[in-house]
């Protein structure tokens, strides 16, 4: 048999050509920016896609995760030709350490489903704590220990210790390094103890831990 005749190879030809040049369902014009603020200011991430076929729904992640509550503005403008705009601009009125993290948004339309790339926001000037010593009751020269740790930006954080407002450690300890742990053999009196994370821009103090002393029970002889 002769093989298929010039029209049906022109057929072809264009049918191959038409499905590469298609446009992709949902395409990413925008992506969120990296963002470096500082704590309490407002910060607004924005991205903007195009889709065809249905009006995108547009949501956002952080750190790979969904953000159920968030203020977040969207809007769909048609381009004409069952082709949509989709723009969603999330806004933080007063940014926290709880705030710093990954953020992507996410798009979909019917069955097409995209993530954009990953923008960051990161807090400068003031490190902020991740463990802040707590408060205990400890037994007259009892040992105990309390825990510490902060992170930048700026890095490196140097943590400093405080006992009754009088530091127990330099900078240049080991002890200054995050997260840190403070090892105590014992009180005979109430004391309070915080830690401050030094950076090379501000030094934020943690909260302050009160341990208190109590007197011990007397021991129980079996006799």
């Amino acid at each position: 048999m002769g093989g298929p005749g010039p029209v049906l190879l022109l057929l072809l030809a264009a049918a191959a050509l038409g499905t590469g040049s298609a446009p992709p369902a949902l395409s990413f014009l925008e992506h969120p920016s990296n963002v470096t603020s500082s704590l309490g200011r407002r910060v607004r991430l924005r991205c903007r896609v195009r889709g065809s076929g249905e009006p995108p729904e547009l949501g956002w992640r952080r750190d790979g995760r969904a953000l159920e509550v968030a203020d977040s503005d969207q809007a769909q403008v048609p381009l004409g030709d069952d082709t949509w705009l989709g723009t969603s601009q999330l806004s933080i009125a007063a940014v926290q350490p709880s705030d710093a993290g990954r953020y992507q948004c996410w798009a979909r339309a019917g069955a097409a489903h995209l993530l954009s790339a990953e923008g960051h926001l990161e807090l400068a000037g003031l490190p902020f704590f991740v463990e802040e010593p707590q408060d205990l009751e400890v037994g007259v020269d009892t040992p105990f220990n309390l825990s510490c740790s902060a992170r930048g930006p700026p890095e490196p954080v140097r943590l400093l210790w405080l006992q009754d407002g009088t530091p127990l450690n330099s900078l240049r300890e080991p002890l200054a390094r995050a997260p840190s742990l403070l090892l105590l053999p014992g009180l005979n009196r109430s004391s309070s103890f915080s830690c401050e994370a030094t950076t090379p821009a501000a030094s934020p103090p943690s909260r302050t831990a009160t341990i208190t002393v109590v007197p011990q029970r007397p021991e129980t002889w079996p006799w």
